[in-house]
């Protein structure tokens, strides 16, 4: 993928998402709190304060918030909460069409850059 996305802007609507291990709440409430003071709009994934083992939820629900905030137009970035082995079980069944089309930034670290490395491959 050659393109990069475009700046985010005040009232931009970052996805909250965790598409690995699951996070404590006040950690994921901190960064949405954060977000909404620099002005922008914030939505939680279905799973993201979720309970799965060691997993935020099982690989189905992981793989659903995440393709869920990648094909919604009005997502303008992605924040994984955290990081994990949880990525590598999603990633081969990710549907990156979206984001080629018209990408928008997947911010995390850890096992989050495998994420990265595959758009890099497309």
């Amino acid at each position: 993928m050659n393109q990069v996305p475009v700046s985010l802007q005040k009232g931009d609507l970052i996805a909250l998402v965790a598409p690995a291990k699951a996070i404590e709440r006040e950690h994921v409430f901190f960064a949405k709190n954060f977000f909404e003071k620099e002005g922008f709009r914030v939505v939680l994934s279905d799973h993201c304060l979720g309970e799965y083992h060691y997993f935020s939820g099982d690989e189905g629900q992981r793989l659903k918030d995440f393709q869920s905030a990648l094909d919604n137009p009005e997502v303008k970035a992605i924040v994984c909460a955290r990081g994990g082995y949880g990525c590598v079980q999603i990633l081969d069944r990710i549907q990156w069409a979206s984001q080629l089309q018209e990408p928008k930034w997947i911010v995390g670290f850890s096992d989050v850059t495998y994420f990265h490395q595959r758009m890099q491959c497309h």
